[in-house]
């Protein structure tokens, strides 16, 4: 996945909200939020939400998993390891980010630009959360 640097056209990079289908839950009206950022080969970060929209879990595609170092290599995270799971795919978020991403759209969706959200201050902060 690190390799990859294809640039496709008209690109959905927004997240993709998808009903109960595959959501490991019990709840009837939960959320299963898919992160894209590898179009091509699917691999995502999937966010679990239950009926009150609160993340329950995290869980990662078995080919991102293997990229995981061993002491976290596992497939489903808590919501309080969030900034770990992001933190750890930054450089790829980012990359793909600004191969396929208008400026303004990120902007309108996001409502700061490419560079405020992507600085190394922001990169330091989301790192730091992962500390605590």
């Amino acid at each position: 996945m690190k390799n990859k640097s294809t640039k496709q056209e008209n690109i959905n990079w927004r997240y993709k909200l998808l009903r109960k289908s595959k959501t490991p839950t019990r709840d009837k009206d939960c959320l299963r939020v898919c992160w894209y950022f590898d179009e091509e080969s699917t691999q995502a970060i999937y966010e679990y939400r239950d009926e009150c929209s609160r993340t329950t879990c995290f869980a990662i595609t078995n080919l991102l998993q293997q990229e995981l170092p061993e002491f976290m290599s596992k497939k489903y995270f808590y919501p309080d390891e969030r900034a770990l799971v992001f933190g750890y795919f930054f450089d790829e978020i980012r990359g793909f980010i600004k191969e396929n991403v208008e400026d303004n759209d990120f902007f309108n969706f996001c409502g700061v630009p490419k560079e405020i959200f992507f600085s190394i201050e922001n990169q330091d902060a989301l790192l730091a959360l992962c500390e605590n």
